[in-house]
């Protein structure tokens, strides 16, 4: 059974001796690369034994199951499958498709570029076999629950396939890269790569009979056992031989990852060597062996434990990470996360005083990371004390002790050594020794393996004991010498056993204090069960007299500072004693008080504190909040009416609280318009909801709302034009009548300057005395080529239609060439709604030009603002190149760009021959759209769809007689 990463396949790692290392580097470097692609397996051996840093091996054997079948696809598997999709199962393998090895090397050349050089085998050399080698970037490779493969394939896997000849060396070397199965089907799911220079892609099949170097006309198999696999064997069927290559029977290749361009993550990266019987992508796959390409380098640590110093010092520990693989870079980091690296190298020494760990990762030159490997630096301590029993009394009984070891910290200790004071060492090296104690003590060292020490002692019997007795405060009794006696003998008696006997009590001084603590020494002498006696023994008392009470820090009655705010669990201040250290101390929960405000409540807090000597002090906070849970009310409000026009007026609400009093402060809304200001707001006609908001200061709030109606209005209408006056109101622009039937005004505009026009309205006959007279003006700014009309309607008054003309003659042209004054002929044409203010600007203008102003004026208020432009060139000073009287502006080409179809629109001033022709941007001529003859003054139009046209720029040519237009269109399909 062949092995495969990702199901039992193990991948080979080797280390070598540094010695080897700077061999093989060296060799390395006068090569310049690792495997010469010659067909001669001899240099696979030498790389596989003695790999060095920077270099990347896998081989592997397409081993066999005890009962001779192999692994291989099954029918319908194909290169452009996915990998779920390649089925596969045990079945016995034709011979000349037949892998029996497989290996990869991948080798960083000093220059940078990547370079993956591949090798295999076939049992027979009869006839031709197509072989395949994948890489896959995610580990892809079989799954025996599944007999398919997975995990799927990863956009950029590579396909590199060759043939097997008979005879022939140098391989059919193709490239592919999987594109995946998104909208692709079959082989199109594969890109072929081009351009496989020798310096990017290269394969040689073995050929010995023409290589003088060969022996015999074979290769030898090379010498390589691998930790997994064995020994490299190899047979060949034809010649029943073993142990050499014939032609035909081992291909080699090279892939210079990096001149191709291919971006491979080579750091969990498979591959998988296949075989099949035709060159085609399309023929089913038959053998496959495959194995890790190994590229994610693994590392591992052992944890170090170190002897606690001493505090205030630190002590040094040394970390060190495996393998010792120059190819390797390792970083150290102080958190799991990685964001704090500490140090780099494979070894890191840190100052400790305490345990911690640490995080170690590895990095080769592919760069491709290793998992991070936690390390721990643990320390620890000793300490120990020293059991007796029965302690000496007085040097004339010995005592026995054990000594007992306490280890502090995540470490077991296995070996102990204990030394004495007086000489004698213990020779087990055990922990819990019993031993005699001497007259003058015991000191015990603790030694462990890793010479972390601690030090045990008893002191041993001196005779006399050391006792201080503490009196309650403000005792009623100082000490006497009866009492001296009494506590001596009882002191004694307790501590050893048996009956001791005080005497010869004195007191060594008076009572002596030091503020409010007091002290007295008693000399004795005492006599043990076994009558030693020992004089000069000392007794203390000491006592403390106190009559003073302790004193609570005062806290100030407060007013919590939010409405409804919850009670303080408690209070906490401090306290203060004479004769001891005071603190801080905490309140009672507190208790409600009666409160003459209906909007404020009360609670007063308790403290209490009493010092050691028994003495006392109170003290109490009242706190104080605003309750206040009721909503401010509203004085009532009328609904209001308002006639058409009329100002809407809103009237101001008044609030009143129960706690807060008169509320000033209050929001109002428009219901249904977010956005809208009360007292700015232009009330449609109909009923509308205004809502007024008052908060109290705690928060309480209250809505009230009105309905404010507006009645319609009678709407009339009247066309209005504007006429230029001079400075005494007599009229510059010329009447329509007689010309036209209707009244209004053409206007010259001579030159670039600032003019103000009256608008009037229904002045019938041209009588501005006639309708409603001026209902606005229209200003026009001509500067430069810019011309800007703007319509400024009086208040009360409103426009819902706008028409200009700016052109060069006093009135517009239809098509035919008649004069016409019908607004819909105009330059601008708009419709309004209710427009106070309107202007039209003209890009490009040459003067001088004639202006009409139109516009429909109604008997309302305006409520709406804009603008329009109109971009076309109105050059007066001169005309453009014409046909008859057909302008090259006046011929329509629309839309343009256009995606499906354009237009053209134009009319002749003749009766001649016209044509119509499209080119393409290189000037070829794509068809002629007309050709025929056309009469004056009558409309032509011409639609073009393009057919089978590339997108980009096009030309026009339209030729009347003996005159040309010429034009671009931009195609966009």
């Amino acid at each position: 059974m062949k092995k495969f990463y990702g199901t039992c396949f193990t991948k080979t790692w080797r280390l070598i001796l540094s010695t080897l290392f700077l061999m093989l580097c060296c060799g390395f470097m006068a090569n310049s690369q690792p495997i010469v692609i010659n067909g001669n397996p001899a240099d696979w051996g030498t790389v596989f034994r003695t790999l060095p840093p920077g270099v990347l091996s896998t081989f592997v054997v397409d081993l066999k199951r005890p009962d001779g079948t192999d692994n291989q696809f099954t029918q319908g598997a194909k290169d452009f499958s996915e990998a779920n999709e390649m089925a596969w199962s045990y079945s016995q393998v034709g011979d000349k498709v037949e892998i029996t090895n497989a290996g990869v090397i991948i080798w960083k050349a000093p220059n940078g570029d990547e370079l993956m050089y591949f090798m295999g085998d076939r049992l027979s050399t009869n006839g031709t076999a197509e072989i395949g080698f994948w890489v896959f970037q995610n580990g892809t490779a079989p799954d025996v629950s599944t007999m398919a493969f997975k995990p799927i394939k990863q956009i950029g896997d590579i396909l590199i396939l060759f043939t097997f000849t008979n005879g022939g060396r140098v391989p059919n070397l193709e490239v592919y890269e999987w594109l995946g199965t998104a909208g692709r089907t079959g082989v199109d799911r594969l890109r072929m790569l081009t351009g496989l220079t020798d310096d990017k892609a290269i394969a040689i099949v073995s050929n010995p009979s023409v290589d003088p170097s060969a022996t015999g006309k074979r290769y030898p198999v090379p010498t390589y056992n691998d930790p997994v696999f064995g020994n490299w064997v190899a047979c060949n069927k034809e010649k029943k031989d073993c142990g050499f290559y014939y032609d035909g029977s081992f291909v080699e290749g090279m892939l210079n990852l990096t001149k191709l361009g291919l971006k491979i993550n080579l750091c969990h990266a498979t591959f998988l060597m296949e075989t099949r019987q035709s060159h085609s992508l399309t023929s089913m796959l038959s053998d496959f062996v495959g194995g890790s390409i190994g590229s994610t380098p693994k590392i591992w640590a052992q944890d170090a434990i170190f002897c606690l110093p001493e505090v205030g010092r630190k002590a040094e520990v040394t970390l060190c990470a495996l393998p010792n693989d120059p190819d390797l870079t390792f970083k150290w980091y102080s958190d799991e996360g990685l964001t704090n690296k500490v140090g780099d190298g494979r070894c890191l020494t840190v100052s400790l005083d305490k345990s911690a760990t640490y995080y170690v990762t590895a990095t080769n030159s592919f760069g491709c990371t290793s998992d991070k490997v936690m390390v721990k630096a643990k320390g620890y301590s000793l300490s120990c004390e020293l059991d007796v029993n029965p302690e000496p009394v007085f040097g004339v009984n010995l005592g026995k002790g054990t000594v007992k070891v306490t280890v502090h910290g995540d470490v077991v200790i296995s070996d102990l050594v204990l030394s004495y004071n007086w000489g004698s060492v213990d020779p087990g090296n055990k922990s819990n020794i019993s031993f005699k104690i001497p007259v003058q003590g015991a000191t015990v060292t603790v030694t462990d393996q890793n010479g972390c020490t601690t030090t045990c002692t008893y002191g041993g019997s001196q005779g006399c004991e050391s006792f201080t007795v503490a009196l309650a405060c403000n005792p009623a009794h100082l000490p006497a010498e009866g009492m001296v006696k009494a506590d001596v003998e009882r002191l004694y008696n307790a501590k050893f056993g048996g009956t001791f006997v005080a005497s010869d009590i004195s007191k060594d001084s008076d009572p002596q204090n030091s503020g409010c603590f007091w002290e007295q020494v008693w000399g004795y002498t005492i006599t043990d069960p076994l009558g030693n006696i020992s004089s000069g023994c000392k007794i203390k008392y000491t006592w403390k007299i106190d009559i003073v009470a302790p004193v609570i820090t005062d806290i100030s009655d407060y007013t919590l500072e939010a409405c409804n705010a919850d009670w303080p669990a408690k209070l906490t201040t401090s306290w203060t004693d004479n004769c001891q250290a005071g603190g801080n101390i905490d309140s009672d929960g507190g208790v409600n008080i009666e409160s003459q405000d209906p909007c404020y409540q009360l609670r007063v807090y308790t403290f209490k504190v009493k010092d050691e000597c028994g003495n006392e002090d109170t003290e109490t906070v009242t706190v104080k909040r605003k309750w206040d849970k009721t909503a401010p009310v509203m004085e009532p409000l009328k609904d209001l009416v308002f006639a058409c026009n009329d100002p809407v007026i809103i009237p101001t609400p008044v609030f009143n609280d129960n706690c807060d009093g008169p509320i000033d402060t209050y929001t109002c809304e428009v219901v249904g318009y977010p956005e809208a200001e009360c007292a700015t707001f232009e009330f449609p006609v109909g009923e509308t909801t205004v809502c007024f908001t008052a908060y109290d200061e705690c928060g309480n709030s209250t809505v009230e709302c009105i309905k404010i109606t507006v009645e319609p209005c009678t709407i009339t209408c009247q066309t209005a034009y504007a006429r230029l006056e001079n400075s005494t109101g007599g009229s510059l622009g010329t009447c329509f009548i007689p010309q036209f039937s209707n009244w209004g005004w053409t206007n010259p505009i001579l030159e670039p300057g600032k003019y103000e026009l009256p608008l009037y309205a229904g002045a019938a006959q041209c009588n501005p005395a006639n309708g409603w007279g001026p209902v606005g003006k229209v200003l026009v700014d001509y500067a430069g080529t810019v011309m800007k009309v703007t319509y400024l309607i009086n208040m009360g008054y409103s426009m819902s239609d706008v028409h200009v003309y700016v052109g060069c003659g006093m009135y517009p042209k239809l098509r035919s060439g008649r004069e016409t004054i019908s607004p819909g002929q105009y330059t601008h044409v708009v419709m309004v709604d209710r427009a106070s203010e309107y202007t039209v600007t003209f890009t490009n203008v040459q003067g001088p030009v004639w202006v009409i102003a139109h516009a429909v004026v109604c008997n309302v208020k305006g409520k709406t603002t804009g603008s329009g432009t109109y971009a076309k060139a109105i050059d007066c000073r001169r005309r453009s190149a014409t046909i008859e009287g057909l302008a090259a502006t006046d011929l329509r080409v629309y839309p343009n760009p256009f995606s499906t179809k354009v237009n053209f629109e134009f009319v002749s001033g003749r009766d001649a021959q016209a044509r119509l022709e499209i080119y393409n941007g290189i000037g070829q001529k794509i068809t002629t759209l007309m050709d025929r003859a056309i009469e004056s003054g009558v409309l032509n139009r011409i639609e073009y769809q393009p057919q089978d046209v590339i997108s980009g720029v096009l030309f026009y040519r339209l030729t009347i007689g003996d005159d040309v237009i010429n034009g671009k269109l931009l195609y966009n399909k």
